[in-house]
């Protein structure tokens, strides 16, 4: 597998951080991913080379204020300006594969936001794939917490607090939260723009699901402690013929570090496979 990294101009940044790892055969799509709140593409260099193994490229951006994008840590200008930094990405991928299938894919606060960039602005892609959205919180914020955060949103948006991630909530396997807490690139900081925003757009799009009309892959471990299962399953209540809803039994949030990362990439591979030589190109 062969890594090309470099820098996009950005709308909520001034620079985002590309990754571009190509397959090693010809590939037959690539995949573009749109990693978790706090976290960032290089968590995903090991997942990324299982799809170049079996013929799928695969691109990833670090989100603003995240990894080695620019941006004050843990804030979105606004949610909207992130959209079209999904423009911005989605265009370079086209660039690299004017060719073959584009699949998004979006991981937590990633798959929030491509969740809202496929009923929003629908620009070139062609399958969907999304992991334990942060759709809802496993935990509801009280309401009047909501409230504070909302106002603090409009005054000061870009005051940060820490975020109350448990690393031992990311999996099962105890490593995968050390190297979290170990990676320096990884923050726990939180704005309130950000959370306001993400917050009302993971509500926003709850039983939405039938306006998509691309294939969607959608898993989520029901021992997810940190985004709510359950909210992925109302999601998708609306359901349309394009869906494909996998719930992983007693698995945690990061379904691609966890105990049933070997079967979950293979049903992604599965569903990849059959739904390719349906798909047509933009």
């Amino acid at each position: 597998m062969k890594e090309q990294d470099l820098y996009l101009p950005g709308n909520a940044c001034k620079q985002l951080f590309f990754r571009h790892y190509s397959a090693n055969v010809q590939a037959k799509a690539v995949v573009a991913l749109v990693h978790g709140y706090g976290e960032h593409s290089g968590r995903y260099s090991a997942w990324a080379e299982r799809f170049t193994n079996r013929g799928v490229a695969f691109c990833s951006i670090d989100l603003p204020g995240h990894g080695l994008s620019s941006g004050k840590r843990g804030h979105f200008k606004s949610y909207d300006l992130v959209l079209k930094d999904i423009d911005v990405f989605l265009t370079k991928v086209n660039d690299i594969y004017p060719s073959i299938p584009i699949i998004l894919y979006g991981h937590s606060m990633g798959g929030n936001i491509v969740i809202n960039y496929a009923l929003r602005r629908r620009r070139c892609f062609n399958m969907l794939i999304v992991t334990s959205p942060w759709l809802l919180l496993t935990t509801p914020i009280p309401s009047y917490l909501l409230k504070v955060v909302s106002l603090m949103s409009r005054l000061l948006p870009q005051f940060t607090v820490k975020s109350p991630l448990n690393a031992a909530d990311l999996s099962g396997i105890p490593q995968v939260g050390k190297d979290y807490i170990s990676d320096p690139l990884n923050h726990n900081r939180v704005s309130m723009r950000l959370l306001c925003q993400v917050i009302e757009h993971g509500k926003s799009v709850i039983g939405q699901v039938y306006k998509i009309t691309v294939p969607v892959f959608l898993a989520h471990g029901t021992d997810d402690n940190i985004t709510s299962y359950k909210a992925s399953v109302e999601f998708v209540r609306n359901t349309s013929e394009f869906i494909t809803l996998q719930l992983w039994e007693g698995m945690r949030h990061e379904l691609h570090n966890d105990i049933c990362q070997d079967k979950h990439f293979e049903t992604i591979m599965q569903w990849i496979d059959i739904e390719l030589p349906n798909v047509k190109l933009c």
